[in-house]
């Protein structure tokens, strides 16, 4: 199965999630940066297998990073969409565990 985690993202402030969805592991996500459109934010993530190549995305934007030697990564950048203020959902996805 492919470890999942969901974070809330609601543009104009930030809520991260505390329960996820975890299906291998126990994954983790963290967020930083801007919570209107056209703003970059970075995803940060833990729990998946060393190596593993993990999709983040936020809408139809996505980006692909890979987990380092502890299952962990960092810097995963992705603008968000031109979307009204609401809730909406970042998603890593681990491609092999």
């Amino acid at each position: 199965l492919h470890d999942a985690l969901p974070i809330w993202l609601i543009l104009s402030s930030l809520f991260l999630s505390g329960a996820g969805v975890a299906l291998a592991a126990s994954p983790n996500l963290t967020t930083t940066g801007g919570t209107t459109p056209f703003s970059t934010i970075t995803i940060a993530g833990t729990g998946f297998a060393p190596g593993e190549q993990v999709q983040v995305s936020l809408g139809l934007n996505s980006t692909t990073t890979i987990a380092d030697t502890s299952g962990s990564f960092a810097h995963a950048e992705l603008t968000i969409p031109n979307l009204p203020p609401g809730l909406y959902l970042v998603l890593a996805i681990g491609q092999s565990s």
